[in-house]
């Protein structure tokens, strides 16, 4: 009987290690086999992988190192900006921040002197002094003037400074029958006639710059039906009497004195509040100068202004209180700047 036993035992010993053993072998072959997967996975995985197609590239998101698109408020400004019309530029960027009904046409009034300035530099020889004549005729009555009188001389730098500062008609209309003289090589033509000449040249730049919903009929800014422009277009000019060297210079400018060549003396005050260090309400230490502007029924200013490396254009049209192109200005810059 314990033989019997003992036989079971053994088969039933016999049996269990054969079992683990199995187990075993086959645990082994898991683990074998899982990090041989494993090893497989990580080459895979370290594998260059291809380029993606153009159509995938185009749909992935870009990776760029240049400053991210500004955008401003637009509803909130539309809604607090008086000016009707307007152009927000940062010239230091080259990127429009804000603009305003941009394209619609306004009167430009005195701004329009930015481009006589530009001309007469672009046109005046060497050397060449003004003798003011009697196209002060053509000067319209209510005009803002620099007070020259028939006779008076004056070299480039004083003309532009008359007319740039205190924002002087009868300046314009010096330069604009100058220059229409010296560009026809005519020194016979009526003043009229050279004003025409003038304003001819003026249109043929203003399509150069490509402001192309501008028409200019005078020389400085006078109101008249054929004589308009928008805020788009002014900003191109703005951009262009920005780039002269001798306009950034001078209508930075708050009060200057000149003797002129013939020996009589004027002074002239700037037209721009926002460089009145004593108007403690629109004065901004910002700004570097640009132009105003009075028409029939609404008034316009374009300002430059530098804040800590970065420079700001900026084009308002359309206001129909003088207070508010300094209001909107302040608020804009201050916006623009922060940016």
């Amino acid at each position: 009987m314990s033989n019997k036993v003992s036989k079971s035992k053994k088969k039933i010993y016999g049996r269990n290690r054969r079992i683990a053993i199995v187990v075993v072998l086959a645990s082994l072959l898991v683990v074998a086999v899982g990090a041989v997967a494993g090893v497989l996975i990580w080459v895979l995985m370290k594998q260059p992988q291809p380029a993606p197609s153009s159509s995938a590239a185009s749909e992935a998101p870009a990776t760029t190192t240049a400053a991210p698109k500004v955008t401003l408020p637009v509803s909130f400004l539309d809604a607090n900006t008086a000016c009707q019309n307007i152009a927000l530029y940062d010239a230091s960027s080259d990127t429009l921040l804000y603009t305003k009904q941009a394209d619609m046409k306004q009167e430009p009034a005195s701004t329009t002197k930015l481009l006589t300035a530009a001309l007469a530099i672009q046109y005046t020889p060497e050397g060449y002094v003004f003798t003011v004549g009697n196209e002060l005729s053509l000067v319209r009555d209510q005009s803002s003037k620099a007070n020259l009188l028939t006779g008076d001389k004056l070299d480039l730098d004083k003309m532009l400074k008359a007319l740039l500062i205190p924002s002087g008609n009868d300046a314009a209309y010096t330069i604009a029958a100058s220059i229409g003289r010296v560009t026809a090589g005519d020194e016979s033509l009526s003043a009229a006639d050279a004003v025409k000449k003038f304003v001819a040249l003026m249109n043929q730049t203003a399509a150069e710059l490509g402001m192309t919903n501008t028409h200019f009929n005078n020389p400085d800014g006078y109101p008249e039906a054929a004589h308009y422009s928008t805020a788009g277009d002014m900003l191109k000019l703005v951009k262009h009497a920005d780039s002269l060297p001798q306009v950034r210079e001078i209508v930075k400018q708050v009060t200057v004195t000149e003797s002129l060549l013939n020996g009589r003396t004027c002074t002239w005050k700037s037209t721009n509040k926002l460089l009145l260090a004593d108007d403690e309400k629109h004065y901004n230490p910002y700004v570097t100068g640009m132009k105003t502007g009075s028409g029939d029924t609404t008034y316009c200013l374009t300002v430059s202004a530098e804040k800590d490396g970065r420079r700001l254009l900026l084009v308002l049209m359309g206001a129909r209180k003088e207070e508010d192109r300094w209001t909107d200005a302040n608020g804009l810059l201050q916006i623009g700047f922060e940016a």
